[in-house]
């Protein structure tokens, strides 16, 4: 797997586990309001209340299922990630997935921060001069 391919994948996952965690939040607040007590629940007949509940109720799980597959997704794109072999790979993963400031590789990987500086720099511009290819 390409380091840009990698590194997509993972960002896009990611989107993805955000705007499902948003969804869920929202879908929860809903809920409250549908339940006793709620607003929605209060100016409503009875029937709709239920009806209601019941589709924010399912909506809800759909979405929690699917939070749980793109998190196990995530998981075994790391796992993956984790057995790639080089220092380019190493330092993209720490950069970009763990957070990691260069100074911070440098440490962990037993190099300068000149050298990872120097080495991130060149793996930015092929990573760029890839993408520019490929979206020839």
């Amino acid at each position: 797997m390409k380091s840009a391919n990698w590194i997509n994948k993972y960002w896009e996952l990611q989107g993805d586990i955000d705007e499902i965690e948003w969804d869920i939040r929202k879908t929860r607040l809903e809920m409250k309001r549908w339940k006793e007590g709620g607003d929605l629940f209060i100016k409503n007949k009875f029937e709709t209340v239920l009806f209601h509940q019941q589709r924010v109720g399912q909506a809800l799980g759909s979405l929690e299922n699917l939070l749980k597959e793109k998190l196990q997704l995530k998981k075994e794109l790391i796992d993956l990630i984790d057995t790639f072999k080089g220092v380019e790979n190493k330092i993209l993963k720490m950069k970009y997935i763990d957070g990691m400031t260069l100074e911070n590789i440098a440490y962990e990987l037993g190099y300068t921060p000149g050298y990872i500086y120097n080495k991130h720099a060149q793996i930015v511009k092929s990573l760029k001069l890839l993408q520019k290819v490929s979206n020839k």
